[in-house]
């Protein structure tokens, strides 16, 4: 009854024209759900209908992290929220590549061949201190400084980026890239400080430049 019900409702999708499933969470569909998932996938996909799935630049959450691991032990970003703590960093290119492909090995138990990817950041959105920057570990100072949180953000996404490309190629991407709150663009000119150049404009324009190739587009809240 349960796949009939998705049929249906991916029936209603294509009759309105939209070509897009969302909600699909990393690490979220025990094994009997990713049958029944896979099925639904397939059945839109012939109707050219993709599927998002919800990922995240974090190198852990609570469910995988090494024993013992609590946001208080861990010297870089986190993200303490009701649903799961996350676990960041921009340095540790063996643990992004990890993580990324982990995010493949779902996606691959899904049979998909051309997902959307959101790769979600530290979620904290505070002009002064996005993705809480400030607290980055020793490690990340070293390669980046202040200024740079750019080149950290380009570096994490570029290691995904060639992740995908070895194993799943179709895969596209999108990322609420921090600030992702589009509406600070509406800041009058004189109002927009050193600061707010560094962590909105200047931030979205030089990532955009230092992303390998097109196939990753930026949202918006």
């Amino acid at each position: 009854e349960r796949i009939e019900e998705l049929k249906k409702g991916i029936d209603e999708l294509l009759r309105h024209k939209l070509n897009g499933i969302e909600d699909v969470t990393l690490g979220w569909s025990p094994t009997h759900s990713v049958r029944v998932f896979r099925e639904a996938f397939a059945y839109a996909r012939a109707r050219g209908i993709r599927t998002l799935i919800n990922g995240s630049t974090c190198l852990w959450t609570n469910r995988n992290c090494p024993e013992g691991m609590t946001p208080d032990k861990w010297p870089c970003g986190t993200g303490v929220r009701a649903y799961g703590d996350k676990y960041y960093c921009w340095a540790d290119d063996d643990a992004i590549e990890a993580s990324a492909n982990r995010c493949i090995d779902m996606i691959e138990r899904f049979q998909l061949e051309d997902p959307i990817v959101q790769i979600h950041p530290v979620d904290s959105c505070l002009l002064s201190d996005p993705e809480e920057w400030s607290k980055r570990c020793e490690k990340c100072r070293r390669r980046w400084k202040d200024g740079e949180r750019w080149k950290a953000s380009a570096n994490l996404f570029n290691i995904w980026r060639k992740a995908f490309d070895r194993r799943l190629p179709k895969a596209s991407f999108i990322s609420p890239v921090v600030p992702y709150w589009i509406s600070w663009l509406q800041r009058p000119e004189a109002k927009r400080s050193a600061v707010w150049r560094q962590n909105v404009t200047d931030y979205w324009r030089k990532l955009d430049g230092a992303l390998t190739d097109g196939k990753m587009a930026f949202e918006s809240w």
